[in-house]
């Protein structure tokens, strides 16, 4: 526990220049989004469902941030480790097991991840004025935590598989954008054709997005959106720390 506690530390330690870059682009990053999808869908969409804007578009924001950056994080970071020379010769020689670093890389993403988070969802706050209550805001950081660590396992997964780094980035443009957005962010999926709004139900996305939102607009927990992000995080794990062994006992 002592080697998970080390490496992980190791992994978080902050520098003055990377606390500045996290506040910067988080701050940048809420006032843009709040300025496209809530100051702007305000004026053409005044109500959507008759629910206020703001409290419609919060939980889409803060999971679109932190499921990309927890994508972007698990993803580059593991590449980096099993494709750049001499990581995996000193990862292969050093006394912690192949499970410790699997779970201390996977721990560090998800605390920078909810660090993101936390710091987004501030801003976000502050900038529509506190006009939510904050207590579902924490409830909402705790069910978004377990959608978190599904799509971290899921970056570990890919990047672990695919070689080129090219490719990871056309993944983040061209399908993990595009499914946050197609999850009920803008557009509830209720709205779908029947044949599409049954598929996107089940997408992992927007268990995240829309059993999120229930938190806020409802005050009810999605118990089946909950569990099964639940599930996929365990499924998910154990198959993301196979990948990851079969790579550094090559």
């Amino acid at each position: 526990m002592n080697s998970i506690c080390l490496l992980i530390n190791n992994e978080l330690k902050p520098t003055t220049k990377k606390v500045l870059s996290v506040l910067f682009f988080n701050l940048i990053g809420v006032f843009l989004f709040y300025l496209v999808f809530i100051l702007g869908l305000n004026t053409l969409l005044p109500r959507i469902n008759f629910i206020n804007t703001s409290q419609y578009m919060f939980p889409g924001i803060i999971a679109f941030i932190s499921g990309v950056i927890a994508y972007g994080l698990s993803s580059v970071n593991t590449w980096k480790m099993s494709n750049v020379s001499g990581l995996m010769d000193q990862i292969r020689t050093s006394n912690l097991s192949l499970w410790q670093i699997h779970l201390s890389k996977s721990i560090s993403f998800v605390i920078e991840t909810i660090i993101h988070m936390v710091l987004s969802s501030i801003f976000l706050y502050i900038v529509i004025g506190f006009s939510l209550p904050f207590a579902y805001i924490l409830f909402f950081w705790v069910y978004l935590i377990f959608g978190v660590f599904f799509i971290i396992q899921i970056g570990i997964i890919v990047s672990t598989l695919i070689v080129n780094q090219t490719t990871h980035f056309l993944i983040i443009i061209f399908i993990v954008i595009p499914l946050f957005l197609l999850s009920g962010m803008i557009v509830p999926t209720s709205y779908y054709p029947e044949v599409f709004s049954q598929i996107i139900y089940y997408i992992p996305t927007t268990a995240i997005i829309e059993g999120g939102r229930e938190l806020f607009i409802n005050h009810s927990l999605n118990l089946f959106y909950f569990l099964y992000l639940i599930g996929l995080g365990i499924v998910t794990y154990f198959v993301s720390y196979s990948v990851f062994k079969r790579k550094l006992e090559r």
